[in-house]
């Protein structure tokens, strides 16, 4: 997996942390590294922190608990995105060396074939097309007012 250069640590975190004492932060910030860290690597960073960081309080731990669940998901949309990102260049590849690319399977026997039962996706004429646009200016200029 590619190295992540770092954890998103949220603005709205902060009104639960900021009356913690210096110390407090500085172990939950080092704690919050290791965890984004270990995420990223495929390993579990959340488990077993409070054997790590036994000096940290009460409530420094359940700061840690809630925002390190954050960089759990953060690394595994990281990661989903960085898998994409391999599969589209792989595709992109194929198709500049005249090979028939692979498409995602997403359940369906064929590519371009619908699912069974289901009649094919027909594009709407451009005159449907340009009257659903209209539409949906109409509606939005209706909740900006």
């Amino acid at each position: 997996m590619e190295k992540h250069v770092g954890i998103m640590l949220y603005f709205d975190n902060f009104h639960r942390v900021e009356s913690l004492p210096d110390d407090q932060l500085g172990l939950l910030f080092r704690a919050l590294m290791a965890c984004g860290e270990a995420e990223l690597a495929g390993r579990d960073g959340i488990t077993g922190f409070e054997t790590r960081y036994p000096a940290m309080g009460e409530r420094t731990q359940m700061a840690f608990a809630f925002m390190a669940d954050n960089i759990r998901r953060d690394a595994a949309a990281y990661s989903t995105k960085c898998a994409n990102i391999r599969s589209a260049a792989r595709r992109r590849e194929a198709v500049r060396r005249g090979e028939r690319a692979e498409a995602p399977d997403r359940g369906r026997s064929s590519p371009r074939q619908p699912p069974e039962g289901e009649a094919p996706v027909v594009p709407a004429p451009p005159a449907v097309r340009e009257r659903l646009a209209a539409l949906t200016r109409e509606i939005r200029q209706e909740r900006v007012e």
